[in-house]
Parts: structure tokens; C-alpha cells; sequence
């Protein structure tokens, strides 16, 4: 007997199953779906047995043998090896890294689990972990019969609960977009959380895939409904939101932040002993850090980003490599002592309202702080009862309970709408949403120097469908989703000539081998390098139903492919 074995390895995306031969004492214990050890290449690795033949095949050479098999049941259900081929047709996923995302850890001791009575499995689909208790309350579940799957639960705990779903022990199960890739076995009913939240879409690693398309996969493998939950509705209270003119504020020689109306709001809810959140979307003290007597910027050694500087830890940090230095008190280009700050970050913010509000108690909430705020504000850390005044960026969506707010403000909306992407607008309107519909008591500031954007307007209006009107006929205009699919190639190398080169000749090819495909690039990255190598990308607009896998062969296995990318 042979059988075929899928390696749950890094390889490359044209990688098919490999024959191995099945010893003798293995015959009657093999099936497909188990994971067994294998040996490749000289290494010792896991494999997934996709196939049985029971007549032994004429080969070139002779088949190794499998060592053994790991797990005595079925790991891997029939439904996932599927998944498996549809996440390649879809995405160009190669299948053992879809295989390697879906297999959980085996530890060297475990129990066996038995089958239970066909129940009926729910899955509740959640952009964050943060989301997964506050969905559990809102659907006023039991928490002891419920499975939460999410990316840091330890690996021993995985593998239980995994084996719980593969036999139908616990019938709801709740988790973020890994929990798509589970081995459901009676799934009745799918409930997606937050559906325009990009957090669905795996963006930073492979295999990059959508849990939102999968959940529509499953759907259709089940035959079940997909239900919604938070979408976007008109404000309870159209007389809530204030628009400011920033414009106006500096005619009137006001450069702060702060606006009229925003102070008189402040000093009122402080005097009535409400709480306060300023909304500001920079990080750190400032974001702009250059000598002014030569201009020189400091910037990330790793991705040429401007770093900021944050106070807590005196350092400069790179908010998108997460690279800290020490900030040198002299120019490195000319000497000079003349260092600037600009940029107002979440910092700067706080010394500004504490200037003006010198009794109030201020607090800045990021990941930067160890621990966050506790129930019913959050989950957990600073003590919220002794705030009044509480600063974040769109770190706090999701994890603050804003209907706890009595005054609500966004220093600069403008901070949200001027990014190089197709998906902006729609980001900014739905952040805005996030935290104005949790609450029908507060006032909420808006500020702005931009009073006829579109995305404003539909804010003030009290009106989303006019929102989503232009915003579609925008993306019709200039031909984005959801009118064409979009597939994002990206490669990235030490030598930016070699990135640059490289992506010139892939993108060359596919013009002439697809006529009726819309290739734009090679286009700089957005930071052009990333960890020292320099990225380049090159986006196809494709017809909708265009099958990627036409492109196998042109597009090179060191490419990484984005099917439906959240960023472009």
C-alpha cells in the first residue's frame, strides 16, 4: 500500500502531495486525515495522508516509508482538505501552509476524546479578541458552554479545544478569524461580528486569507445563514453632533486643538463630573523630528519612516517596525543642537488639555501602557474611576465601553481621511460609527478643516446610505472593489535594483499574457523598506470571477499574493 502525504511545512505554492509507502504493520490503522511523521528531505516532519492506494505503483525510485502515525484519529475532517484546495484556488495559498495554519500542536501526552450525539454547532466570527467576552454578553451565552479560539490561547488548550469541536461536544463557538479553519462537523448557524472590520482579513502573514470569505464557504458547504451583527444605522439623536471648522478657528488666530466650543464643552462636563475621551490618532509626543539648521529628518534606520518621540521611555519609536533608539541630543548630519518637534501625538495632547485643565485628572490609553482600564470600561489596568479626562487613538475601539462617556471629541478627523488607500473613507466613517453608536447620552465633537468632504458630510447629516452612495459611484469611477477583484504582488529584497527589476519583468509578463487585465506597477511600499529590504508591489484589477490560478506560472514562488487586500 501507498498513501499521499500533503507536508505541514513552509513550501513552495505549485508544492503537490508526495508519495510515501505505508509499512506493513500500518495497514489497517492508516486513514486519510491523520497526521503522520514523515521524512523529507532529511528532516523529520508532519504530514497530512490525503490519499490511500492500495496497490503499491510502479515508481522511478524507491518510495521512504512514513514513520509513524502521531494521532490515532482523524484530525484533519474531509471538509477542511477541501478548504485546503479552495484556499489555493482562491488565494494561491500553497496548500502546506494552508495545511500548516489549520493543524493544531500535538502534544506528546493526550486523551482520547469520544464522538458525541450529532449536536448542532454555531460559530460567532469576531475581528478581535477583545470581542469575544463582550459578544458572549451581548448574546447573554453560558460561558462554560462556550470554545473560544483565538491566537493566544496556549497550544495544549488549543488541541482540547479543537478535538472538542472535531466531536461535537460543545455546540457554540466563538473566536476570531483562525476559528474559521476549525473542523466543524454539524455547523447550523454562522454569526459575523463587525463585518467591515478589516481585522477579518489576515494581511501580515501567510496564507492571507479572508474569514469572512471562508465563512461564506462554510455557509454554502453547511447550507446555513450567515447573520450580521453591528451594522451601521443612523444616530439615535441628530442633535448630538457638533462640526468644527478648524479653518475658522485659525482666522480667529486659535492654532490649538482645542476649539471654542470644545473648551466650554470640557469645563462643562468636568464641573458635572462626567468622563471625557478625546479621540487623536498619533502616537507619542511628535511625529517629526528634524534638525533645523540642515533639515536633517530623523528617520527608522530599518523602513525610512519619520520616528516619533515618546516621552514615557525618552526614545524614538518607528510606529510601524516597532524600531526604539536613543534620540541623539546633536544632528547627526551637521552637529547642530537645533533639535524640532512637530506633529502633535497623543502625548503632546495631554500636556495641552493639562495646561488648560491644570485639575483635571488626564490619562493616555495605548498599548504602551502596561495593563488598560478595567470593567465596565475595559478589560483591565488603570483605574478609570480617578479619570476624567481619557486620551486614545483607534487602539481603544473595541476595548472601551464608550457609552460610559458623557463628551466625546476627534482633535482632527482629517488625521483618518488623507492615507494613499481605496479603503480611507470607508475606515473613517465606520471608526466614527464604532464609537458613536455605543452611546445615546454623549455629546460628540467633531473636528475638522475639511467641512465638504463627503465622508463629513454624511456625519453631520445623520445620513450613511449618503455615505455609501458616493463612495460606491467613487469606486466605480476609478474601477476598485467591489466592481473588480483586486490581487496585490509583492516582493521584497535587500537590493531595492533587484525588487525593482524583478517586479518589472513579472509585471511585464502578465500584461502580455492577459490583455484584459489592468496591471499598475511596480509601485513603492508604504514604508518602501521594511526589516532592512527594500518592498515593491505590483496590483492587478481583475474581472470578478478571474481565476488566480491562471497566473500560477507567471508569478515567481518568492512573490507573496494578496487576494482582496485590505491595503494597497
Amino acid at each position: 500500500m501507498q498513501t499521499q502525504i500533503l507536508p505541514a511545512i513552509r513550501m513552495p505554492r505549485t508544492t503537490e502531495n508526495y508519495t510515501y509507502s505505508i509499512p506493513l504493520e500500518l495497514h489497517k490503522k492508516i486513514k486519510i486525515g491523520q497526521i503522520v511523521e514523515i521524512n523529507l528531505r532529511n528532516k523529520l516532519v508532519q504530514g497530512l495522508v490525503t490519499k490511500i492506494e492500495k496497490e503499491q505503483k510502479k515508481t522511478k525510485y524507491k518510495l521512504k516509508k512514513i514513520n509513524k502515525i502521531l494521532y490515532p484519529e482523524i484530525l484533519i475532517t474531509k471538509q477542511q482538505i477541501k478548504l485546503i484546495d479552495f484556499m489555493f484556488d482562491y488565494y494561491l495559498s500553497a496548500k502546506s501552509i494552508s495545511l500548516k495554519s489549520i493543524l493544531p500542536n500535538i502534544p506528546k501526552k493526550y486523551k482520547k476524546i469520544n464522538k458525541y450525539k450529532n449536536k448542532k454547532q454555531k460559530l460567532i466570527l469576531v475581528p478581535e479578541i477583545e470581542l469575544i467576552d463582550k459578544a458572549i454578553s451581548e448574546l447573554k451565552l453560558d460561558e462554560k458552554k462556550v470554545i473560544k479560539i483565538h491566537s493566544k490561547i496556549s497550544k495544549i488548550k488549543f488541541f482540547k479545544n479543537y478535538l472538542d469541536i472535531l466531536n461535537n461536544k460543545e455546540k457554540i463557538i466563538i473566536g476570531t478569524k483562525i476559528s474559521v479553519l476549525l473542523p466543524f462537523s454539524n455547523l447550523n448557524e454562522i454569526i459575523i461580528y463587525d463585518k467591515s472590520n478589516w481585522n477579518h482579513k489576515q494581511s501580515d502573514i501567510n496564507p492571507r486569507f479572508d474569514a469572512r470569505i471562508i465563512a461564506e464557504w462554510l455557509a454554502k458547504k453547511h447550507k446555513c445563514k450567515i447573520k450580521l451583527k453591528n451594522k451601521i444605522k443612523k444616530l439615535k439623536n441628530n442633535n448630538k453632533i457638533s462640526i468644527i471648522n478648524l479653518k475658522s478657528e485659525r482666522l480667529k488666530g486659535n492654532y490649538s486643538f482645542l476649539s471654542e466650543k470644545l473648551i466650554k464643552k470640557i469645563k462643562n462636563n468636568l464641573d458635572k463630573k462626567n468622563k471625557i475621551f478625546i479621540f487623536h490618532n498619533r502616537k507619542g509626543l511628535a511625529n517629526y523630528i528634524f534638525c533645523e539648521k540642515c533639515n536633517y529628518v530623523f528617520k527608522c534606520p530599518e523602513c525610512g519612516l519619520s520616528m516619533a518621540y515618546h516621552t514615557e521611555d525618552r526614545k524614538l519609536h518607528c510606529h510601524s517596525c516597532n524600531y526604539k533608539n536613543e534620540i541623539d541630543p546633536f544632528c547627526p548630519k551637521c552637529q547642530s543642537s537645533e533639535i524640532k518637534f512637530k506633529g502633535q501625538g497623543i502625548e503632546k495632547i495631554k500636556t495641552e488639555l493639562k495646561k488648560e485643565f491644570s485639575n483635571a485628572k488626564i490619562q493616555i490609553f495605548d498599548k504602551q501602557i502596561k495593563g488598560s482600564l478595567p470593567t465596565p470600561l475595559a478589560s483591565n489596568g488603570v483605574e478609570m474611576t480617578k479619570i476624567n479626562i481619557l486620551i486614545s487613538t483607534e487602539f481603544a475601539i473595541n476595548k472601551l465601553d464608550f457609552s460610559k462617556f458623557n463628551l466625546i471629541a476627534f482633535t482632527n478627523f482629517d488625521q483618518l481621511l488623507y492615507h494613499p488607500d481605496f479603503r480611507t473613507n470607508k475606515r473613517a466613517f465606520n471608526i466614527f460609527h464604532k464609537i458613536s453608536s455605543q452611546t445615546a447620552k454623549a455629546d460628540i465633537i467633531l473636528q475638522t478643516s475639511d467641512m465638504k468632504n463627503f465622508v463629513i458630510q454624511g456625519i453631520a447629516k445623520n445620513k450613511p446610505e449618503l455615505f455609501y452612495k458616493t463612495e460606491l459611484e467613487n469606486c466605480k469611477t476609478f474601477n476598485y472593489p467591489p466592481f473588480i477583484k483586486l490581487i496585490k504582488l509583492s516582493f521584497q529584497d535587500v537590493s531595492e535594483k533587484s525588487v525593482i527589476n524583478k517586479t518589472k519583468k513579472s509585471a511585464l509578463q502578465i500584461k502580455e499574457n492577459f490583455k484584459n487585465i489592468e496591471v499598475l506597477g511596480p509601485l513603492e511600499n508604504h514604508p518602501k523598506k521594511i526589516r532592512n529590504k527594500f518592498k515593491y508591489n505590483i496590483i492587478l484589477k481583475t474581472a470578478l470571477n478571474f481565476q488566480i490560478k491562471k497566473l500560477l506560472k507567471l508569478i515567481p514562488n518568492d512573490f507573496v499574493v494578496d487576494v482582496d487586500p485590505e491595503k494597497i
